[in-house]
């Protein structure tokens, strides 16, 4: 009896040291409150608010009566307490009394009277003890209880803030996939390109020594090299004359009534003499005619490299119809490289359609000069 007193005793201990707000939480330490609606700024995090709200009410409420049941517990155990102690102190002062009149009564009285006296009743404390045996229990289911909703409260939470980011994830990983599928069909092209281009370099063969697709690939990609090359040179050119023209014109001054007025039709009026020009005006009309010369140069140049480039046209298909003469013509391709036959064709078409093209714009820019 006295060790259940002693474990009672270090149990309400225990209980009084323990923080019951701390434990159970209020409302701030459980859940969040709804915000009002006038201080929300969108609409869909209002819903998203009131949603909430709603899915953790009913753990709200449980976590609020489980606080009043543990404290109605906490006044009951201090109850238990006190009537424990009484009990404790007049089954004390009970058995002291009896003690002592037992002590009085076997000294002077006899055996029969010792008999007489019996244990002193202990039924309360019994009481007491398994009560409180009972009140710790439950309080240690309520606490596993108040942890469990508490985990659960801090699991929802974790959600709710995860969606936004597994959102973003889903999104990162779809553009990923794009990109993969992009690059996959970029691959894809490229090799198509170098299978066609290894093609035309196996057709080079039977063509005239296996170098005659090299040599048109090169003449086309010198072709638009010169092309590119002209384009800018007149270019280049047109600017230049025009701001020498610009340069050489002077200044604006107001006309008499005599003079009449210039249609657009009419010549344009004489430069200005040199000593009616200023040192600036003069040095940078000199620059402009080095500039204009030196284009002249250039476009000399781009000439003499597209002569040389028709020279050297002209000496690969002699070559090219001298090997053909010497040499029997190669037997027919066998049907799968039918197609390879075909794509080379199409390529010396269009490298002389090209290169004909070319050859009546230059001549029509030299009768034009």
């Amino acid at each position: 009896m006295d060790a259940a007193k002693a474990a009672a005793r270090s149990l309400l201990a225990e209980l009084e040291r323990h923080r019951f707000d701390a434990t159970a939480g209020d409302g701030d330490a459980t859940a969040a409150d709804v915000p009002p609606a006038e201080d929300q700024g969108c609409s869909s995090a209002e819903a998203l608010l009131l949603r909430e709200a709603r899915r953790f009410a009913p753990p709200r409420s449980e976590n609020r009566r489980l606080e009043g049941e543990l404290r109605a517990l906490a006044g009951q155990l201090k109850k238990e307490r006190a009537a424990s102690e009484r009990a404790a102190s007049g089954a004390a002062l009970r058995a002291a009394s009896s003690t002592e009149e037992m002590r009085r009564r076997t000294v002077g009285g006899g055996p029969a009277e010792a008999e007489a006296v019996g244990p002193p009743p202990d039924e309360g404390g019994a009481a007491g003890g398994l009560t409180l045996a009972s009140a710790a229990s439950q309080i240690i289911m309520l606490r596993r209880e108040v942890k469990y909703l508490q985990k659960q409260w801090n699991a929802a939470r974790r959600d709710a803030d995860g969606a936004a980011r597994r959102d973003e994830v889903a999104a990162l990983k779809e553009a990923a996939e794009a990109e993969a599928a992009r690059a996959a069909k970029a691959a894809a092209a490229a090799a198509a390109a170098e299978a066609r281009q290894r093609l035309l370099l196996s057709e080079a063969a039977p063509l005239g020594g296996g170098g005659g697709v090299e040599a048109m690939v090169c003449v086309l990609s010198l072709l638009e090299e010169v092309q590119a090359l002209e384009a800018e040179a007149l270019h280049a050119n047109r600017r230049t004359a025009a701001a020498a023209a610009a340069a050489q014109q002077p200044p604006a001054s107001p006309r008499s009534p005599q003079q009449p007025p210039l249609s657009p039709l009419s010549p344009p009026p004489p430069p200005p003499a040199e000593a009616a020009m200023t040192p600036a005006e003069r040095l940078t009309a000199e620059a402009l005619t080095q500039r204009l010369a030196s284009s002249e140069e250039e476009r000399g140049r781009l000439a003499s490299e597209v002569a040389a480039l028709q020279f050297r046209l002209a000496s690969m298909q002699r070559e090219h119809y001298s090997s053909s003469a010497q040499h029997p013509p190669p037997p027919p391709p066998p049907p799968p490289r039918a197609k390879e036959g075909h794509a080379a064709a199409q390529l010396k078409e269009d490298v002389t359609k090209r290169l004909g093209a070319f050859l009546n714009q230059r001549k029509g820019a030299a009768a034009a000069k």
